[in-house]
């Protein structure tokens, strides 16, 4: 079973993301909303095939601990996934609310999501907000070795390459899922020899080349293997 945690789940991304989630069979969702929008998300779910995979968790952004009683954190269990896509996109509004919300609402799931050792943080953020993309940098649960694991990875847009952007990322990365589990792995290319030596930098080492399960494309099957 994945379980996962999304906000803003009754908005237009959210309706969508939902969708999709429930169409994996070992999915269950839980929706932070506020007490309010419970029939709308109910009805939402009614809607959906697999809906009854859906609950909903009474909270609120605005509030510090986001409104969740300990009780209620203690009935969420194991949380593998965060998808934090709750924001406010009305133009109009005043700086105070813009921060509230926007700002200090995604501190509380940062929190949150460090609290409950979740697998995986997945902010969802306007492109006005966030400024240039230069790339992204993240943990997820793999299974590429045969056993589920842990995983630092990143992708940086080549503009951004040569700046150390990627390894002070990447160590930060690293240093917070070693505070979830003792062991950390990345993977690339064997030819991918920027990759390696970024992961020989943040201090992990090289443990064996393998074929990845899942790469078909000749020279790119082979891959290298790191761990903290």
């Amino acid at each position: 079973m994945t379980t996962y945690l999304v906000t803003g789940g009754t908005g237009f991304l959210g309706r969508h993301l939902l969708e999709r989630l429930l169409r994996r069979p070992d999915a269950t969702v839980h929706v932070l909303v506020r007490e309010a929008s419970t029939g709308r998300l109910a009805a939402l779910a009614a809607g959906m095939p697999g809906g009854e995979r859906i609950s909903p968790l009474v909270g609120d952004l605005s509030l510090d601990g986001l409104g969740l009683t300990a009780a209620r954190r203690k009935r969420l269990g194991r949380v593998d996934h965060v998808v934090h896509l709750a924001a406010l996109y009305d133009l109009t509004a005043d700086d105070e609310a813009n921060h509230q919300t926007n700002v200090e609402g995604t501190r509380r799931i940062v929190e949150l999501a460090a609290a409950l050792r979740a697998g995986c943080l997945h902010h969802v953020s306007s492109v006005a907000v966030a400024g240039e993309f230069a790339g992204f940098t993240g943990l997820a649960w793999s299974d590429v070795t045969g056993t589920r694991e842990l995983e630092v990875g990143w992708r940086l847009a080549h503009r951004f390459w040569g700046r150390g952007l990627a390894t002070e990322a990447a160590a930060a990365a690293l240093a917070h899922g070693l505070t979830v589990t003792p062991r950390v792995i990345s993977f690339t290319a064997l030819t991918n020899e920027r990759s390696w030596r970024l992961m020989e930098r943040i201090g992990m080492r090289r443990e064996r080349e393998f074929d990845h399960p899942r790469a078909d494309l000749g020279h790119l099957r082979r891959h290298v293997l790191y761990s903290s």
